[in-house]
């Protein structure tokens, strides 16, 4: 589910009194989708006044407005990326279940 297309700049209150405001400038891509309106979505973002950075975070779509609201997520910089990119790719992906295990090293 994929709300981002035609979306202006959006306010949520994220804490009791504090508003933030976000824009979704990019949707990259959907990392899945799970029940209940919930998804975990690839963009780029914009924050507050911040610069747009890329974003992995889950969203929730509001049964009330039909809207995506974020939820917690990560936020990188460029060259944030690109390190967890070199990271991500000396993972050998055949040993998975033997890095999540307790008794492996990575």
């Amino acid at each position: 589910m994929n709300n981002f297309e035609a979306r202006p700049k959006h306010e949520f209150a994220c804490n009791v009194g504090k508003v933030t405001e976000y824009e979704v400038k990019k949707h990259i891509d959907t990392i899945m989708v799970g029940m209940r309106g919930f998804s975990k979505e690839v963009t780029i973002a914009k924050w507050s006044d911040k610069e747009p950075a890329f974003d992995i975070r889950a969203w929730r779509v509001s049964e009330r407005d039909g809207l995506q609201y974020p939820l917690r997520g990560i936020t990188l910089s460029k060259d944030e990326l690109i390190k967890l990119r070199k990271i991500l790719n000396s993972i050998d992906v055949n040993c998975i279940d033997e890095y999540m295990s307790k008794d492996c090293e990575v």
